[in-house]
Formats: structure tokens, sequence, C-alpha cells
């Protein structure tokens, strides 16, 4: 549901850059532009103050949008599934169109650092959302108020989970991700993240199980 549009669409946006209109208004893409173009600084003159800002900024955004994919899942998952499918378009418009104009050299470099913690937290209060909004539809042998009851905590814990990884990413993009740093160096840091993501993911929980 995300990386297949996600995919899908940065391919398509990679030939056809103009698609990113479809999903982001000009002024905004017009500042991301201008935010991540070969000759800008991103970053640049920031200072602690600035990070700590930004760490803010991005908690409040990004663990509130982790929240809304959450409780739209409520109405028979059916919000949840849309939230995905769209952010995987939204994502894959923006790769493909920054591809597309050679701006890459800026973005990737920057989202690299944190985008496994945030990507993935984002799926998992998906998942949760879509749990719970499932058993409405099939709550089994029990009744659908008994089965809201007795996995709410089992979802909740799925979401304080992706609030908590959604913080690190939030904490790696406002003190890591924007510094002057070589490409090389950020997309090291970016793939031990993502194999720690995918560690965590595929060992946790099975000495408990077992």
């Amino acid at each position: 549901l995300f990386v297949l549009p996600l995919v899908g669409v940065a391919m398509l946006a990679n030939t056809r850059p103009d698609l990113l209109y479809a999903v982001m208004d000009p002024e905004s893409i017009e500042q991301f532009e201008a935010m991540y173009a070969p000759e800008g600084r991103l970053g640049d003159g920031r200072g602690a103050g600035g990070n700590v800002k930004m760490f803010a900024f991005y908690i409040r955004n990004n663990v509130g949008i982790d929240f809304q994919i959450f409780a739209s899942g409520f109405v028979f998952g059916i919000g949840a599934i849309l939230s995905l499918i769209y952010n995987g378009v939204h994502f894959g418009a923006v790769a493909g169109h920054f591809l597309a104009i050679g701006y890459e050299d800026q973005l990737f470099p920057f989202v690299a650092g944190h985008s496994s913690w945030e990507l993935v937290a984002m799926v998992i209060a998906a998942v949760a959302g879509m749990r719970l909004g499932s058993l409405l539809v099939a709550p089994g042998r029990r009744s659908r108020s008994r089965a809201l009851v007795e996995e709410a905590p089992r979802c909740l814990r799925l979401l304080l989970g992706a609030a908590a990884m959604t913080t690190l990413a939030a904490f790696i993009e406002g003190f890591w991700s924007a510094q002057p740093l070589p490409a090389s160096v950020k997309y090291a840091v970016g793939a031990v993240m993502w194999l720690l993501v995918i560690a965590y993911l595929w060992l946790g929980g099975r000495r408990r199980a077992a």
C-alpha cells in the first residue's frame, strides 16, 4: 500500500516531473526546490537553537501524522489504507520530481539518516489503526465491543512504539540530517539505520515468543 505507489509514482514522475503539482501546491514546490537546490547550503547558519526548534517541529508534525493515520483506521481500516497510498504517491512524486530536475544530491543525503525510522513508524501506525478498524468488520467469535476492548492495548502499544520511532527520526532530522557532511557519510549512516530497523523488526520478540 505504501511502497508500490512510492516506487511506481517515483518512476513516473522521473519522466513527468510536473506530476508533483497534482499533490503539492506551486508555492510549496517552489520552497522545496529553493531548499534543496544544488547551490544551496541546507541547514547553514541554523545553529544549536535552530536545531532544537526544528527537532520540536518535527516531533509535533510527524508524531501528529502517526496519530492521525492511526485514528483514520477506525472506520473499517479504510482511512489508514488511503493514508498509506496517499503518502506513497506523495513521497514518490517528490522523489521523482527532484531526480528529474537534478536536485537529488541535496535531497537524498538529507533524508537518508532518518527515513527508516520515520517511514516504518508511519506504516506501523497505519497497521495498528487498520487492525482496530478490521475488528468492526470481522470480530471473529467475539462481539465487536469485546474485540475492540481486548485488542486496543496491543494496538496502542504499536502506536506508542511508532511515536517513539518517529521521535528518534525527529532527533536525527533536527540534529544530523542538515549537517554539512559528505553524502557518502550520510548514506553510510542511513544504511546502518535501515539495518537497525530491519534487525529490530525481524528479531524483536523472538526470545519472548519462544
